[in-house]
């Protein structure tokens, strides 16, 4: 192990200063580690050699060599006794702490200052025309940030359609208000979500929902398909970049009764929005079973969630349409 990483590891175990708060790891450590000093002190090693006379010798003798043993001071012995319960201690707490340092997503929401625990896009395809209501929800906790800004897309199928969106931020701290804007730039819709005061050290996740309808949010059928310019071939898709540390994504997209996409539905993971593919992370998700397809009253959804997304990866789910019948 480096020695600025264990220097590192110990000012987190020792922080003395004001803003740090006592976790109950802390707390417990702390009784733990006063009572061992005690205890030791307190001639609890006493009792443990007390126990290995008796053991090992006839309990008359063993009892007799013990009231010896006892009425001794031996400082030096109750002194080790209480460092190698300290040391034991520390150790615990050392491994608990590294052990923390290991989880890069709780570290780099840390940093960053906030973080996303869900990011949910429903797609609802109500026509085969491609008529889609697109639910995004995002549920934010802010940390060490002040945040007085957050940007959200949604990039459709162009030309096309939309309906003024539908703004919702629910849970938000007390005192804290909350306003949106959104502009179109071709088939990209940007919406700014803005907070005053900042929001700042948030006990509970704030929930951001915006709902709009599109006219044709995706193709219905292969002959209108366009080629993906990602994938190279006919195929549809819902996605999302990842730019903030996220804790899970959950993209679906439910078509018409009666209308159903085949065996071609997969899932793809790309470096940024270049073809490059990350093969470790398609793996990983394609291992946890990260894509569902289910039907009810006859609708079919495609459903991928993932859980703890990397930063700087764009998840796709994509299929092939069917032909026009």
């Amino acid at each position: 192990m480096q020695w600025d990483i264990f220097i590192s590891i110990n000012r987190d175990i020792f922080a003395r200063d004001k803003a740090a708060k006592a976790t109950f790891g802390k707390v417990v450590a702390g009784i733990a580690g006063l009572a061992a000093v005690m205890g030791a002190y307190w001639k609890a090693g006493d009792l443990l050699v007390g126990w290995l006379f008796v053991q090992l010798h006839n309990p008359v003798e063993g009892q007799k060599f013990f009231d010896i043993w006892r009425v001794a001071p031996h400082a030096g012995l109750h002194a080790l006794v209480a460092l190698v319960l300290l040391l034991l201690i520390y150790l615990a707490i050392f491994v608990w702490v590294a052990q923390q340092r290991l989880n890069t997503h709780d570290v780099l929401a840390r940093s960053v200052g906030f973080e996303l625990l869900l990011v949910k896009r429903e797609h609802d395809v109500l026509s085969l025309s491609g008529r889609c209501v697109v639910i995004s929800t995002d549920e934010i906790k802010v940390h060490g940030l002040q945040l007085s800004h957050i940007e959200r897309r949604l990039q459709v199928t162009d030309p096309t359609t939309r309906s003024v969106p539908v703004f919702s931020v629910e849970n938000l701290p007390d005192g804290v208000n909350s306003s949106h804007t959104y502009a179109d730039n071709g088939a990209l819709r940007v919406y700014d979500l803005n907070f005053t005061p900042p929001l700042h050290q948030m006990a509970k996740p704030a929930k951001m929902t915006i709902s709009e309808e599109i006219g044709q949010a995706i193709c219905m059928h292969r002959e209108d398909t366009l080629e993906h310019p990602i994938f190279g071939q006919r195929v549809e898709s819902i996605s999302f970049f990842v730019l903030e540390p996220t804790v899970q994504i959950d993209l679906s997209v439910t078509f018409p009764a009666n209308y159903v996409v085949g065996g071609a539905s997969q899932i793809s993971v790309r470096y940024g929005r270049t073809p490059t593919i990350h093969d470790v992370e398609e793996q990983r998700l394609k291992n946890s079973n990260s894509m569902t397809a289910e039907s009810r009253a006859g609708r079919q959804t495609l459903r991928l969630k993932v859980e703890k997304p990397i930063l700087g990866l764009h998840y796709y789910l994509y299929w092939v349409p069917p032909l026009k019948s």
